[in-house]
């Protein structure tokens, strides 16, 4: 049997913009994962950044791998980012995979 790795592939996937990343970034000071100072201080202020997964974490939040847009650079950085799951759909929208 051959499995098609496009039907693998999610259909939708969750964003936010440079705003909404900082505001993510604020609300996981104090848990296990975030973004240092020098990512924020880089962030594109037109770009968007893509949730690549995320999974429960303790119970109460999400632990989210993010790709960010810097300025400057044509490929993301990875960031992990600890945050509620009220936080993380007030931040972030889902969309459509083109």
């Amino acid at each position: 049997m051959t499995i098609d790795p496009l039907a693998l592939a999610p259909t939708k996937v969750h964003i936010t913009t440079s705003e909404g990343f900082r505001a993510l970034a604020r609300e996981s000071k104090g848990r296990n994962q975030g973004p240092s100072q020098r990512c924020l201080n880089n962030l594109d202020p037109d770009g968007y950044h893509v949730v690549l997964w995320r999974f429960l974490h303790n119970d109460v939040e999400w632990r989210v791998k993010w790709a960010v847009k810097l300025v400057d650079r044509d490929e993301p950085v990875y960031v992990l980012m600890d945050n509620s799951f009220e936080a993380f759909y007030a931040y972030t929208s889902l969309h459509e995979c083109a």
